[in-house]
């Protein structure tokens, strides 16, 4: 069978679109639009932000029995210099990180 997906989009509900698209597009280094943001190209890591009805309800994924964090977005690099350089990115900008880079 020919391919036919081509990309997917993570759907993120948010409090606060407007200073979600400002954090993704400032902090994050992502070309945010109206219809989403993405870094990378729509097939590297591509998130749809959406306004959350009701802001009080927006909550991170649980953990699994186990961790100690939930996972919401994955993305993967080639090598683990790149991991250290987009960490160091991130970090310099002062992104919220929950948990440094672990092997």
């Amino acid at each position: 069978m020919s391919k036919q997906i081509s990309s997917s989009l993570t759907v993120l509900s948010v409090s606060d679109l407007v200073r979600s698209r400002q954090y993704y597009r400032e902090v994050l280094g992502f070309d945010v639009t109206d219809w989403w943001a993405e870094r990378d190209g729509l097939t590297g890591l591509a998130l749809k932000l959406h306004q959350a009805p009701d802001p009080a309800a927006v909550h991170p994924n649980p953990p699994e029995p186990g961790a100690e964090l939930g996972i919401d977005v994955s993305a993967y690099v080639d090598t683990w210099a790149a991991l250290d350089s987009l960490y160091e990115e991130f970090k310099s900008k002062g992104a919220i990180i929950a948990q440094e880079p672990v092997i």
